[in-house]
């Protein structure tokens, strides 16, 4: 793995990186789920977790469950309020169709319900977010640009 640019010894950076042997080929890998997340600081890599685990959860770097937090950052990521990182945009694609909009989010949404215990189908899930978000939203911008994601921050993130 080699970074460039500047850095300093007290800079934190957030990599995306593949595990391979001295002829570039995959270790224990079988595709970009597999792809692993470290953070660097002051020259010393430090494993955080793996894409397949950490699928959805973009408000913090660790492998505990998606939670409320990343619910809320998604909403506003696609209200246009909020950019996100390429490491974050990675991990917020929850259904993996190369893409972030509001079917990721209602499958989010769906998944946090469960984990509190809650049974909720995607309608329903999405009439949630539905009501959640019909007050942010500005003049001339409709519920379905922002399922769509017509409303988020275009930052350009290389598909990984």
């Amino acid at each position: 793995m080699r970074m460039t640019g500047n850095s300093s010894t007290q800079s934190t950076y957030y990599i995306l990186a593949r595990l391979v042997d001295n002829l570039n080929q995959d270790i224990d890998s079988s595709g970009p789920d597999d792809y692993v997340y470290a953070t660097m600081t002051n020259g010393s890599y430090t494993k955080t977790h793996n894409m397949n685990i950490a699928r959805g959860r973009i408000s913090s770097y660790d492998n505990n469950p998606i939670d409320t937090n990343d619910i809320l950052l998604m909403q506003d990521y696609l209200l246009g309020d909020v950019p996100l990182s390429s490491l974050q945009y990675a991990l917020a694609d929850y259904n993996g169709d190369g893409s972030v909009n509001g079917a990721d989010l209602t499958a989010m949404q769906q998944q946090v319900a469960t984990s509190n215990g809650q049974t909720m189908s995607l309608q329903e899930c999405e009439n949630m977010i539905m009501g959640n978000i019909s007050h942010k939203l500005g003049n001339g911008e409709t519920f379905e640009a922002f399922m769509t994601g017509e409303l988020a921050i275009d930052t350009n993130i290389p598909a990984i």
